[in-house]
């Protein structure tokens, strides 16, 4: 558990999601394998619902989109780089579409072409500034190899 309190560790591994639903076909499939393999959220005891499995495949899907592609295709998947592009854009819109401040942090972080603009530009707002804006306001964290003395060796 978080020191602080305030943030719940994920209980779902986005990425064994991901890996199953490339393999079986479908979520549903996902949900049945976990109910018939007992697994349930520990905080209720009740098995995971769909929502749970696509919340957390859909995470690991936009925060690693080159890794959750590979499993893809790993599993035959067809889709062209820009089909690719365009399938994690919108689940990254679901995800955050009432948070503007995620959603473009999300952006800026992990340098989303600007061709794809006017998907989410009414959507979320953006104003010519905002890319500067969350661009000088995202939260870095040291390096290793930025500085050497951060880390305990």
């Amino acid at each position: 558990m978080p020191i602080n309190g305030t943030r719940r560790e994920r209980q779902l591994d986005g990425k064994e999601i991901i890996e199953l639903w490339a393999q079986m076909g479908s979520l549903g499939r996902v949900h049945t394998y976990y109910q018939n393999s007992g697994k349930v959220n520990p905080r209720s005891m009740q098995p995971y619902d769909n929502s749970s499995l696509w919340r957390a495949a859909s995470l690991y899907m936009i925060e690693s989109p080159k890794e959750a592609r590979e499993i893809f295709i790993a599993q035959g998947d067809t889709k062209t780089d820009r089909e690719w592009d365009l399938f994690v854009l919108r689940r990254a819109m679901q995800l955050y579409r009432t948070h503007r401040t995620t959603f473009m942090r999300w952006v800026v972080d992990q340098e989303w072409p600007r061709e794809y603009e006017y998907l989410f530009k009414d959507e979320f707002a953006v104003k010519d500034g905002d890319y500067d804006y969350f661009k000088n306001t995202v939260r870095r964290m040291p390096h290793e190899s930025t500085n050497p003395n951060t880390f305990p060796k």
